[in-house]
C-alpha cells in the first residue's frame, strides 16, 4: 500500500469510528417515539413472520428496505440494540466514498475531511435518524457508493447496481436516480462532444438500471394493493404549498445552514470543473423541494451525500493552501455555532427513562397488544393485534382520517392488552373507550402512558 493511500484510509477510518462512537451513545438510553422507525421496523417484523406488505397489511413505501430489515432483525433475534449498531455502520459507511470522491477530485486531504464533517454534522440527518432507522438515511450509502463507482473507480455495472438499490428505497429516490443518469449523460456528452458517444460510454449503466428497476417495480406493483398504497396514497394526502415548504426550509437553516450553504456554493463554483456532481446537487434541490404533494422538513436529509461532496469541492475552487485552510476552519466554526448544541443534546445528553419504564411494564402484559405507536411493541417484544393498519396507524393522522368505532371495537375484542399514549388517547372514539373501561383494568400509569389488561386475564 502506498503511503498516501495508507494516510487516506487512516484518516477516513478515524472519522468513521468517531461517528460510530457518537451515534452509539444513545442506544439503550434514548428513544424518540415520534420518529418513523417503529412503523418501518414493525412492517419488517410482519414480513419476517411470513406476511406480505400491501396484501396483508398497509404500507405506503417501497418494500426493499423492509425486506432487508426483516433479514437483519431475524439474524439478531430482534435485539434492537444490536440492530441499531449495524444500522449505524450502514449509514456512516457513506463517509468512505464521500471522502475518496472529494479527495480524488480536489487532490486535497482537508477538502475530503471537510466533506465528511459536513455529512456527519448535518443535523436534520444525524440528530436521531443516524441511529434510528429512517428510509432516506438508510438509502444514502447506496447513493454514495454509486457515486464512488462513477467518479473514482469508474465501473458502470457496479454503479448501476448501487444506483438501482438506491432507487428501490423510496419513490423520490427513483426520480433522483433518473436525474443523476441524465446529468451524467450530459457531462459525458459534453466531454466527447457527442450525445451518441456519451450514451455509448454509459450504455451498460443505463440498460442495467432500466432492467433492474423495470423488474423491481413490475414485481412490486403486481402485489395486491401495492400501487394503491404506494402511489395513490401520495395523491390522497394534503398538498403542502410552496410557501410552507420554503418556510420550513428557512427554519431548518438554523441548524443545517453549513451543509446547505457550502453544498450549493460548491455546486455553483464547480460547474465547469465538476459538471456532473454540481448538476446532481443543483438538481436534487428542486426535486426534493417541489416534486410531489407531500413535504416535511426531514425530506432534506437526502441532500446529505451530494451536498457534502460539493461542499468539499468548494475548498478547491482556488487551489491554494492560503484559501483552503482558512475556509476549512471557517466552515468548522460555522458548524460549531449552527449544530453543536443541538447535536450534543440529541446524541449525548438526552435520555428517555419514562419510555423504558413503560417498556418494562409492557414486557409483563399478555399479547396481543393494541397501541398506536408500534415502537413500543418492538422494544417490549410483543405482537400487536392484527388489523389492516397494524404497522402504520400514523397514515390515518396524515390523511385526517380514523378507524370507525366498530373497527376499534373489533380490535379491542381481539386484544388482551392496551397501551394508551397521547396519540391513541386522541384517536380512540367514545364507544371504544367505554368498552375498554368495562372489560379492561389499568395496571400502569405514568405521564401520558396508561396500560390496561383484559380483566379476565388479571
Amino acid at each position: 500500500m502506498k503511503k498516501k493511500d495508507f494516510i487516506n484510509i487512516s484518516i477516513v477510518s478515524i472519522l468513521f469510528l468517531a461517528n460510530f462512537w457518537v451515534q452509539s451513545r444513545a442506544i439503550g438510553k434514548l428513544v424518540y417515539v415520534f420518529t418513523d422507525e417503529g412503523v418501518y421496523l414493525y412492517a419488517s417484523k410482519l414480513i419476517s413472520q411470513g406476511l406480505m406488505p400491501y396484501r396483508d397489511f398497509y404500507l405506503n413505501h417501497l418494500p426493499f428496505l423492509m425486506y432487508l430489515n426483516a433479514f437483519i432483525l431475524k439474524i439478531v433475534n430482534f435485539n434492537l440494540n444490536i440492530y441499531h449498531l449495524i444500522y449505524i455502520l450502514l449509514v456512516f459507511s457513506s463517509v468512505f466514498p464521500i471522502y475518496f470522491i472529494v479527495s480524488k477530485e480536489t487532490k486535497s486531504i482537508p477538502a475530503g475531511i471537510f466533506a465528511v464533517i459536513l455529512f456527519s454534522t448535518f443535523t436534520e440527518m444525524v440528530q436521531w435518524d443516524g441511529h434510528f432507522f429512517a428510509i432516506r438515511q438508510a438509502s444514502l450509502p447506496l447513493l454514495a457508493f454509486a457515486l464512488f463507482f462513477i467518479s473514482v473507480r469508474r465501473n458502470n455495472i457496479i454503479s448501476a447496481i448501487f444506483l438501482s438499490l438506491f432507487s428501490f428505497c423510496i419513490l423520490s429516490n427513483t426520480v433522483i436516480s433518473v436525474f443523476l443518469i441524465a446529468a451524467l449523460l450530459a457531462d459525458e456528452s459534453l466531454k466527447s462532444k457527442s450525445l451518441k458517444e456519451g450514451f455509448k460510454r454509459l450504455s451498460s449503466m443505463i440498460y442495467i438500471f432500466l432492467i433492474l428497476n423495470g423488474l423491481y417495480f413490475t414485481i412490486t406493483f403486481l402485489i395486491p394493493n401495492a400501487y394503491e398504497y404506494i402511489v395513490s396514497f401520495q395523491n390522497l394526502r394534503p398538498s403542502i404549498g410552496l410557501s410552507i415548504r420554503f418556510a420550513w426550509l428557512r427554519d431548518s437553516l438554523k441548524n443545517n445552514a453549513p451543509i446547505l450553504i457550502f453544498g450549493l456554493l460548491g455546486a455553483l463554483f464547480s460547474l465547469r470543473k465538476n459538471l456532473f456532481l454540481s448538476l446532481l446537487t443543483l438538481g436534487t434541490f428542486p426535486i426534493v423541494m417541489l416534486i410531489g404533494k407531500s413535504y416535511f422538513p426531514h425530506y432534506i436529509t437526502i441532500f446529505g451525500v451530494c451536498f457534502a461532496v460539493t461542499g468539499g469541492l468548494l475548498l478547491s475552487v482556488i487551489p491554494s493552501k492560503y484559501y483552503t485552510i482558512p475556509l476549512f476552519f471557517l466552515g468548522v466554526i460555522l458548524i460549531y455555532f449552527a449544530s453543536f448544541k443541538t447535536l450534543k443534546l440529541n446524541l449525548i445528553d438526552a435520555k428517555s427513562p419514562d419510555f423504558f419504564e413503560t417498556i418494562s411494564k409492557l414486557e409483563q402484559v399478555p399479547e396481543p397488544l393494541l397501541c398506536f405507536e408500534p415502537i413500543y411493541a418492538l422494544y417490549s417484544n410483543k405482537n400487536l393485534t392484527s388489523h389492516k393498519y397494524v404497522a402504520d396507524m400514523r397514515c390515518l393522522r396524515v390523511l385526517g382520517e380514523n378507524l370507525s368505532g366498530n373497527e376499534y371495537l373489533s380490535i379491542l375484542q381481539r386484544s388482551n392488552s392496551v397501551l394508551i399514549e397521547s396519540f391513541l388517547a386522541q384517536f380512540m372514539p367514545g364507544p371504544a373507550v367505554r368498552y375498554m373501561e368495562q372489560f379492561f383494568k389499568p395496571v400502569y400509569q405514568k405521564g401520558n402512558d396508561r396500560i390496561y389488561i383484559r380483566s379476565t386475564l388479571e
